[in-house]
C-alpha cells in the first residue's frame, strides 16, 4: 500500500498536531461575517500549535504594512493590541507569547523557501509567483516584522 506524505513548508517544524499552515482570510468561508470553515489545506501537516497561531497572526492581525492592508482590503490600526487580542482570544501561554514574532518569521521564511525551491524545481504554481514576486511579498513581511518587533512585543508581554 502507497503512504502518502505530507506537503510541508522548507524549514517548518515536524512535530505537533496537524496544522493547516496557511491560515488567512483568503482561505476562510465566512457566513453572516463570522469565519465558519478554513479551506485550502495543501500545507496541513505536523507542527507545533503556535506554528498556525503565527500564520494567523501575520495574515489576520495582520502584520504587514499599511500599503499591504489596502491593496488587499485588511484592516490596518494599531497592530499591537489585535495582536494581544488574538494570542488572549487563543489562550496563548508565556512561552508562545515570547517566541510568537520569532515564530512568524519563520513562517514567513519557510514560505519565501518554499516558493523559491518550487520554482526552481520547475513546479508551475510556484515558478509563476516566483517570476511575478521574486519572494518580496515575504521578505518586505519579514523586515516590516523587525521593525516593528518591539511594540509588538510590549503588547504580548
Amino acid at each position: 500500500m502507497a503512504r502518502g506524505s505530507w506537503q510541508s513548508l522548507v524549514g517548518a517544524p515536524e512535530d505537533g498536531i496537524v496544522c493547516h499552515s496557511d491560515l488567512a482570510p483568503v482561505n476562510t468561508i465566512y457566513s453572516h461575517g463570522h469565519p465558519r470553515v478554513f479551506i485550502d489545506w495543501d500545507y496541513a501537516a505536523p507542527a507545533p500549535p503556535v506554528w498556525d497561531v503565527a500564520c494567523a497572526a501575520w495574515s489576520f492581525v495582520p502584520l504587514e504594512d499599511d500599503g499591504f492592508c489596502r491593496r488587499y482590503g485588511y484592516p490596518s490600526e494599531s497592530r499591537g493590541p489585535r495582536l494581544r487580542l488574538l494570542c488572549d482570544s487563543y489562550g496563548l501561554d508565556d512561552q508562545g507569547r515570547r517566541t510568537l514574532l520569532d515564530t512568524v518569521r519563520a513562517r514567513e521564511m519557510a514560505m519565501y523557501e518554499t516558493v523559491r525551491r518550487g520554482a526552481e524545481a520547475g513546479r508551475p504554481s510556484y515558478r509563476r509567483v516566483w517570476n511575478e514576486t521574486r519572494g518580496v511579498r515575504w521578505l518586505e513581511a519579514v523586515r516590516y516584522l523587525e521593525e516593528n518587533r518591539a511594540d509588538w512585543q510590549q503588547h504580548l508581554t
